[in-house]
């Protein structure tokens, strides 16, 4: 089943999209193209095709440093927009992506369940940041992190 990937600027607003022909585990291919409100965000897809194409030529210890800056560049790609597909009111979070031409490589995650925490929640996550051991650590965070993002950067609009 296809899935478009909507990347939506600060009005919600189509900057740009990713059509898939099917969502896998990790890595989706797709078409990337320009949306109605692309124009002044131009600048930031080019650099994120240029770091994208040196990533994908690295070897050996150019490697760590591509991969940092791909990082770098996904970490503004989440805060300046917000990615959902289309028809869907969830918003995706930790999206990451790859350009190069129209061709497009997308990975993200959509929180499970409602879309806000509950305080019952909240308060099991606060729990086990404080007192339980690393792996329930991790186990928490796995479960609700991607939820609580969603939440910080909707509520910062």
């Amino acid at each position: 089943m296809s899935v478009t990937v909507e990347f939506c600027g600060g009005e919600g607003e189509v900057v740009a999209t990713v059509k898939l022909d099917e969502r896998t585990m990790f890595w989706s291919d797709g078409v990337f193209a320009r949306g109605p409100a692309y124009a002044p965000h131009a600048g930031f897809f080019g650099d994120l095709e240029a770091a994208s194409r040196r990533f994908q030529a690295a070897s050996g210890d150019a490697e760590q440093p591509a991969l940092a800056e791909l990082a770098e560049i996904w970490t503004e790609l989440n805060h300046h927009f917000r990615a959902r597909e289309r028809g869907s009111s969830v918003w995706l979070v930790d999206v990451g992506l790859l350009l190069d031409g129209e061709r497009a490589s997308v990975r993200y995650y959509a929180p499970e369940g409602p879309e806000t925490l509950s305080d019952a929640q909240l308060d099991e996550l606060e729990r086990a940041m404080e007192t339980a051991p690393p792996d329930e650590q991790l186990a928490a965070a796995r479960r609700y992190l991607p939820r609580l993002i969603a939440e910080v950067r909707r509520a910062r609009g």
